[in-house]
């Protein structure tokens, strides 16, 4: 029994090199073992973007035949995040469906398949428009392998789709004096229209169920 992170719930074994690598979901890490030593030598935390973040939540691994890039689906935000093993630096992001759960790569290295455990979100599967909670869709994803370029552009596009920026994250501009009040200010502490945000929770039911008949809500009826 070797103790590692919070909720381990992925592998990777470079037998080569004499090293497991384990996912451990509930920590943002991945554990290095020596399998020699039956011991963890390495602990590294998953941080792609300018400032910490929780719920990274690994799920999956899967590593190149030359054992220096590991592959870690990262169910919490949608990625696979490409970590150089001889750097210990998460070089790019891929976005990928709702909560990778699963990957491989091709035998030939140029592609990964990612599995989604929730896809492309709810739907009944034998008509779109039927839609519930619980009726999730899972996927199956092959990606080609990005180059540096395109490995920049799907980073940029997982920051944004998480609400976080990469890189050195920049000191916020000071609020202006006599800036216009409108609904989202250009700079924190500037004036706004909005005075209250009012947020509905309804178990078990999505916005389009309760509010999408009305026509403000800009939802969806059917």
């Amino acid at each position: 029994s070797i103790p590692v992170g919070l909720h381990p719930t992925g592998m990777s074994l470079d037998e080569a090199a004499g090293l497991l690598y384990v996912a451990n979901g509930n920590e943002d890490s991945i554990s290095v073992i020596d399998v020699k030593q039956n011991r963890v030598i390495r602990t590294f935390h998953i941080q792609p973007f300018s400032r910490k973040a929780n719920g990274i939540a690994p799920t999956a691994l899967a590593l190149s035949k030359d054992g220096g890039t590991l592959y870690a689906a990262c169910g919490g935000i949608n990625a696979v995040a490409v970590v150089d093993v001889r750097k210990w630096q998460v070089e790019g992001l891929i976005p990928t469906g709702w909560y990778p759960n699963g990957l491989d790569l091709s035998p030939d290295g140029k592609e990964l398949a990612v599995s989604t455990l929730l896809g492309v979100g709810s739907g009944w599967r034998d008509n779109e428009e039927k839609r519930f909670v619980l009726a999730y869709r899972g996927a199956a994803h092959v990606v080609e392998l990005p180059d540096a370029a395109q490995l920049e552009n799907y980073t940029l596009a997982v920051a944004e789709n998480n609400r976080m920026l990469v890189g050195v994250e920049t000191r916020a501009e000071a609020p202006r004096r006599n800036a216009k009040p409108k609904a989202i200010p250009s700079r924190a502490g500037e004036p706004s229209l909005i005075e209250h945000v009012v947020y509905i929770i309804k178990e078990n039911r999505t916005y389009d169920q309760v509010f999408g008949d009305m026509p403000k809500g800009n939802g969806d009826p059917s």
